[in-house]
């Protein structure tokens, strides 16, 4: 039987360059995804070779070694950077331990670096810039490590073999005429790194991660991350070799305004009065295991108190307040605020950002995937604040919860206040604080079967309320602060109304009956209704324009709104008009609440009239031909006023706007409507 022939050496050559250039690569992406967050003010990285807008010139030898250049700072040069760094790696496929002649070919080109810098940069610039750092899978002998030890300190080893590989390493750098001690101590070395198999599981399981466990999403961001690798690799991008904060995000198919989907949008309201109930609820936050749950009535000012506790509770934890209501836009088709992909991802990358956490992908990942997700990054956080600060650990503060939960019961939802409330409540994360807010009405709604501590919010105490006033007044005499005193109860939003009708209602001989922020907001419509009668309008045409803008998705546009009630552009303006500042228009977006009173009270007043939702959803049904809004306001008001009759004839129309050519944008709207058909 004949022999085989033996495998040509050349294979296994082979062999051993792929696998190195694939744990370069794969170590190369891993870096490239803290860019998203960097904790350490990585601005940009270089593949193979120093970046194309370096304006200094190293050499050929810098050029060679540098498999990764990192640049930090503000900058993506050597001139603009505040610091720099060269990395080379080397992997290995034969066992054992390695010895100096390891890093000879490294060392003597890394010598080559400072001296082709020095050409045209000044020493002390290299030396505050300027660092190395060697990435193998190999494992140094322990004389090796001795000897790098003695090169960076200064101090030769004893004698024996580290002495020897010392004196080795020495001469390369003495024939580069490079002080060693100079070059060795700005090298990072990090030897028996991961092996190709495990590094590969380990950017597997980071993406997935970081995808809240979508696998599909996960492996096709992945594959794009490592294809910019090696696109910034190729000979074709040797003129822009750059990955940047933005190329991660593209291979990640995210959008900066995706990772931090609910921005915080509270109202500026002037001075702030300090609560005398803040020291209280700073102790039940800190005493209590539960999560703590402020209620208020409207107008009491408990965004404004969360807002002070936030303040005040700033050393002792990282605090996260997270805004459900977000100046009205909670209701807005593209906010989605209290779903668990909007909520979780906001406050999990508001802690990625501050260096605590990995970040959380947005993505379509199931609710509790992200919970779970959401969950490990609160654990991350608090761990690393243990080692960088002297903080406690995390508090989560969110702001009117119960919007939250009435927008999710309107969409048949998931709440994320809710879930996150249940999930720590039946087990909560150590080191983490939660704490929400709601009108008092509504607070079961959320709580449903969690455990909380209840912090009621009284209104301003007497001296609270002297504060306030003095704070918007001059000579407020002592009659009239009783008199203001008394009709507010000590209510804020009704001390501000007192406060711009002085004269009518606090000075001279008013009635001095109590007014509650409810009977301000009735007032105003009152009028509204009956300018418009005055006007000549039915109050059927009345009653329609409060259920619309108490129903459809803010913003609205005027022309839409008019739309949807069959009235003229100036009529719809002059409306909205009367509402300001309680209804703001925003210009080229239409009308928004941005006062949560009214938005509740015109609400719970006037949304409910049948009359005026058929006759609303029936001009929004004919206006989706000619109107991208009125397509994609109509599946939610159909869930608003629970009419299945409409929503299974929508769910099954063929009638779209002609703006919408695209089938996905076709097939985004049938979905829509079948999701209510499905609830």
């Amino acid at each position: 039987m004949a022999k085989k022939a033996p495998k040509s050496p050349t294979v296994s050559i082979v062999s051993a360059s792929r696998a190195g250039h694939t744990f370069h690569e794969r170590w190369a992406a891993r870096r490239a995804m803290q860019l998203v967050f960097p904790s350490d003010r990585l601005k940009a990285i270089a593949i193979e070779g120093l970046s194309n807008t370096e304006t200094a010139d190293p050499g050929a030898e810098a050029e060679d070694v540098a498999d990764l250049v990192l640049y930090y700072g503000d900058g993506d040069n050597f001139a603009t950077s505040e610091a720099v760094q060269t990395a080379q790696f080397k992997y290995r496929t034969i066992a054992g331990a390695v010895t100096a002649s390891y890093l000879r070919k490294t060392i003597e080109k890394f010598a080559d670096t400072i001296v082709g810098y020095e050409k045209t940069i000044p020493s002390a610039d290299i030396d505050k810039k300027l660092t190395f750092a060697f990435v193998t899978n190999a494992e140094f002998s322990p004389d090796l490590w001795t000897a790098i030890s003695g090169l960076k300190s200064g101090i030769a080893p004893a004698g024996g073999e580290a002495l020897t590989q010392h004196d080795y390493l020495k001469g390369l750098c003495t024939k580069k005429n490079v002080d060693a001690q100079r070059l060795f101590s700005r090298c990072e070395f990090h030897a028996s790194e991961e092996t190709l198999p495990v590094l590969n599981s380990n950017l597997r399981r980071a993406m997935a991660d970081w995808s809240a466990g979508n696998e599909l999403r996960s492996k096709s961001r992945l594959f794009e991350l490592v294809e910019v690798v090696r696109e910034k690799a190729g000979l074709k991008n040797k003129n822009n070799n750059l990955i940047k904060r933005e190329d991660v995000l593209v291979a990640l198919s995210c959008e900066e305004e995706d990772l931090f989907p609910a921005d915080t949008r509270f109202i500026d309201v002037g001075d702030i009065v300090p609560r005398e109930q803040l020291n209280d609820a700073s102790h039940l936050i800190a005493t209590t295991s539960e999560p703590v749950f402020i209620h208020a009535d409207g107008g009491v000012g408990k965004t404004v108190f969360i807002g002070s506790l936030a303040a005040a509770q700033s050393e002792a934890y990282e605090v996260i307040v997270f805004d459900c209501f977000g100046g009205g836009a909670y209701r807005s088709q593209d906010q989605e605020r209290h779903l668990p992909r909007v909520g979780y991802v906001q406050i999990a990358n508001e802690l990625a950002s501050r260096g605590l956490c990995d970040p959380l992908l947005p993505g379509d990942a199931e609710s509790v995937a992200l919970i779970n997700a959401l969950r490990r990054r609160l654990t991350q956080a608090v761990e690393t604040l243990k080692v960088q600060s002297k903080r406690k650990g995390v508090m989560i503060i969110i702001d009117a919860a119960d919007n939250a939960q009435i927008e999710a019961d309107d969409r048949k939802d998931d709440s994320f206040p809710r879930l996150l409330l249940a999930s720590l409540s039946e087990n909560s994360v150590e080191g983490v604080k939660l704490v929400l807010t709601a009108r008092t009405h509504r607070m079961a709604r959320v709580v449903d079967r969690s455990t909380v501590v209840p912090f009621p919010l009284r209104p301003f105490t007497q001296k609270e309320a002297e504060l306030y006033l003095a704070s918007r007044r001059e000579n407020i005499t002592s009659a009239e602060f009783a008199t203001a005193f008394s009709r507010s109860s000590g209510n804020a939003r009704v001390l501000a109304y007192l406060v711009d009708t002085w004269a009518t209602n606090v000075a001279g001989n008013p009635d001095k009956t109590e007014i509650t922020v409810d009977q301000l907001i009735s007032e105003k419509c009152n009028k509204i209704f009956s300018d418009l009668r005055i006007a000549g309008w039915l109050d059927s045409d009345v009653r329609e324009f409060f259920s619309a803008i108490s129903l459809l998705p803010p913003p609205m546009p005027l022309d839409e709104l008019a739309t949807a009630l069959g009235w003229s552009i100036s009529q719809v303006m002059s409306a909205a008009s009367d509402l300001a500042p309680m209804l703001e228009i925003v210009p080229t977006h239409g009308a928004i609440f941005r006062d949560e009173p009214t938005e509740t009270y015109v609400r719970d007043t006037y949304s409910n009239d049948t009359a005026s939702q058929q006759a609303i959803a029936q001009r929004l049904h004919d206006a989706q031909v000619s109107s991208q809004y009125a397509a994609e306001a109509l599946p939610g008001f159909l869930v608003a006023i629970k009419d299945g009759a409409r929503a299974y004839a929508l769910a099954d129309s063929t009638r779209f706007p002609t703006l919408i050519q695209s089938d996905f944008g076709r097939r985004r709207l049938t979905l829509g409507s079948g999701l209510i058909t499905s609830n």
